[in-house]
């Protein structure tokens, strides 16, 4: 059976199919919701199988593709509290061969920058967790202190402004 995605209220009314694939459509998965809950960020695959970081609508089930991917991977991404940028984490494939690094892109289109970068390192030691409410700093997971521990980065208007602080 094809894929399907739906929303639902908490109270368990107005159920609503958003994306219907048909029986050929490549495997899918949300990522994340805009904060204002308009929209979903999704990981899919092209035709050819990069894999591709889209804008759906929930209102209507468009999408729009922001980036694809000629190596790596997707693996997390969230919306800025104002809705105009992206931040992406891309892993190396196959794992652990090379750097894991974070973009910010605007919604609307135009060139990722890159915020921060990691040398792999074995096991789950780096993840992108969220904006701050402010929008100012992307909250971070890495051991590059030599343990686990939270960083922000500092990003002004989707471009890296300063280092990580612990």
């Amino acid at each position: 059976r094809p894929s399907f995605l739906a929303v639902i209220r908490t109270d368990g009314a107005g159920y609503r199919e958003v994306i219907h694939d048909d029986e050929r459509s490549t495997s899918f998965g949300v990522v994340n919701w805009s904060w204002d809950n308009r929209f979903w960020l999704m990981i899919r695959q092209s035709d050819n199988g990069a894999p591709r970081l889209v804008v759906v609508s929930i209102a209507n089930g468009k999408s729009r593709e922001l980036v694809s991917l000629e190596t790596g991977t997707f693996d997390s991404a969230a919306f800025s509290p104002n809705g105009r940028f992206v931040a992406y984490r891309v892993l190396p494939t196959p794992f652990l061969t090379g750097v894991e690094r974070i973009f910010v892109i605007p919604v609307e289109g135009g060139e990722p920058r890159m915020i921060n970068e990691q040398p792999p390192l074995p096991g789950p030691v780096h993840r992108l967790l969220d904006w701050t409410f402010d929008g100012r700093y992307l909250a971070t997971v890495s051991r590059r202190s030599g343990k686990t521990a939270l960083y922000l980065l500092p990003v002004n208007a989707g471009r890296p402004a300063g280092a990580p602080i612990f």
